[in-house]
């Protein structure tokens, strides 16, 4: 089950797949298919982060919604946590719209606004507000102007 339940994450690292699955053996699991060289791609020289590659990943997924479709948001809102709590807040938002967390994606596009402003983000600010416009989560008057 580890593998399907960790196919919601982009990347991964132990105590993220620890926070996301609720397992404190989950790192361990990590390391042990890292060593296997087989199913992980490696993201850094360390070997901290890791990701499956694309179409294995895409499989596990697929096994999963058909498995435990339920479960899948739940995951991904556990990834939004970690990620927001290891102050990787962008990380956080795509989470959180991949759970469909409406909620959780207008705080977090709130504390985003400014600084994805001042760095005239604009793409990413449009993309942001249109899913949340898409879900009714904002009023037309409160869009700023692009």
């Amino acid at each position: 089950m580890f593998l399907a339940q960790t196919s919601v994450l982009e990347r991964m690292c132990g105590p993220l797949c620890e926070a996301v699955l609720d397992r404190p053996e989950a790192t361990t699991t990590l390391a042990d298919l890292a060593r296997s060289n087989l199913l992980l791609v490696p993201l850094d020289q360390r070997g901290q982060w890791h990701r499956y590659h694309h179409l294995f990943r895409d499989m596990l997924l697929a096994q999963l919604e058909h498995q435990t479709p339920g479960l899948i948001p739940v995951l991904r809102r556990r990834a939004a946590a970690w990620h927001l709590r290891n102050d990787l807040p962008e990380e956080a938002l795509e989470y959180s719209f991949a759970a469909e967390d409406v909620d959780g994606a207008a705080r977090l596009v709130r504390k985003l606004y400014v600084p994805a402003d001042r760095q005239s983000r604009i793409a990413s600010l449009q993309r942001w507000f249109r899913w949340l416009d898409e879900r009714g989560a904002i009023e037309e008057e409160t869009l700023p102007a692009f």
